[in-house]
């Protein structure tokens, strides 16, 4: 009689996200969270993903992120929805 042996593997995975207050950052009001919360432009939010600016933008087309507009008209996005959409993508995988 033959036996067959099942092996079990668990992989655990963790990340550790820095933020260095030398990037572009403000705080500022978020519509949807509805307080006050850090904001990154655009070029930090994607080098704090590891994602190209352009699907940065496409996440914010999407609705997944919030973000705003300040006086010079550049966008800026919400760090806690970043951070929300990175641990969505992270669990994802």
């Amino acid at each position: 009689m033959k036996t067959t042996r099942k092996t079990k593997i668990t992989v655990e995975r963790e990340r550790l996200l820095v933020i260095s207050r030398q990037r572009r950052q403000e705080v500022a009001w978020c519509q949807t969270c509805s307080a006050e919360v850090d904001m990154v432009a655009v070029e930090a939010a994607a080098a704090l993903t590891g994602l190209s600016q352009r699907a940065v933008f496409r996440l914010l087309e999407a609705g997944s992120l919030h973000f705003t507009e300040n006086h010079e008209s550049e966008v800026l996005i919400c760090l806690n929805s970043l951070l929300k959409q990175t641990e969505k993508e992270i669990s994802d995988e």
